[in-house]
């Protein structure tokens, strides 16, 4: 066995465990040729999304919605070739903060939807 395939099957190992670990359903996403594609886990409005944030502010209980989004950045940051963080260490406050504001201006839009905005959005930042 090579150094390469180790170091593959310790990446993909480690993806699972961190999934596992933050209690994050596997999230899959893909297109056809038309470009059509079913996004598995969060499938809530930006609404739902912020009414449940609303009423977790203040509280202990963990949001789920960040653990989601942490298993989405995390699939990118190991899917994307050529990429290591797509936050470049922009702290957890300032991506929820974006996302609240992305979500008040598009309440019907999915938190899928608002997730993927979120990632173009770095990817534009940080590609100067």
């Amino acid at each position: 066995m090579s150094f390469h395939w180790y170091c593959s099957r310790l990446r993909i190992m480690g993806f699972a465990t961190l999934l596992i670990l933050l209690g994050v359903p596997a999230t899959a996403g893909a297109s056809d040729r038309s470009g059509h594609y079913v996004w598995m886990g969060i499938e809530n409005s930006c609404g739902a999304y912020l009414t449940m944030r609303d009423r977790l502010r203040g509280t202990n209980i963990p949001d789920p919605y960040w653990r989601w989004l942490a298993g989405y950045l995390t699939a990118y940051n190991l899917l994307e070739s050529g990429t290591v963080d797509i936050t470049h260490g922009e702290d957890t406050p300032s991506l929820m903060q974006w996302l609240e504001g992305y979500c008040r201006a598009h309440p019907l839009s999915t938190f899928v939807e608002a997730t993927v905005a979120l990632t173009h959005t770095l990817y534009r930042k940080h590609a100067k």
